[in-house]
């Protein structure tokens, strides 16, 4: 199955359940990796080439509003495109707190998967914010906006 697997892609490959999101799995660098890893996994298998990531940004997303980021390297610059198309798939997905992972490749931005947003994330002016205080204070003024907290 590694010769199959290796006419398709190429090593460094991240091998993965059906149960496994991105960001786990195991790294095989060798086609002996490889078969070593698919011996002990029992059921099919998903492969990812991993790329040469220059950089990577998780965009935050809380009441379908772009809340923040958090970078690898911290001062990574993120496109508005990229912003705008994580925004509208929040909205289009009825989304309302997720976070949506991109990353820098020699390719380009690709998207890189999504999940539960962090605890703690900067804003574009790099302060940081801890989530919960931001849900707390969120839901505090969509209150009084509406009329249910003075």
């Amino acid at each position: 199955m590694a010769k199959t697997i290796l006419e398709t892609f190429s090593l460094p490959l991240r091998i993965l359940k059906p149960t496994n999101n991105l960001h786990q799995g195991i790294v095989a660098k060798t086609e002996r990796d490889l078969e070593t890893i698919l011996k002990s996994v029992p059921h099919m298998v998903l492969v990812q080439e991993i790329q040469n990531i220059i950089a990577s940004v998780t965009l935050v997303f809380i009441f379908y509003e772009y809340a923040g980021f958090k970078g690898e390297p911290l001062e990574t610059k993120i496109p508005e495109a990229i912003i705008e198309l994580s925004h509208n798939i929040t909205r289009k997905a009825h989304l309302d707190d997720i976070s949506i992972r991109w990353v820098l490749t020699e390719e380009g931005w690709l998207f890189g998967g999504m999940g539960f947003s962090p605890g703690t994330f900067y804003t574009d002016d790099y302060s940081l914010i801890d989530r919960r205080g931001f849900l707390c204070d969120r839901i505090k003024e969509i209150a009084i906006e509406g009329g249910l907290l003075y």
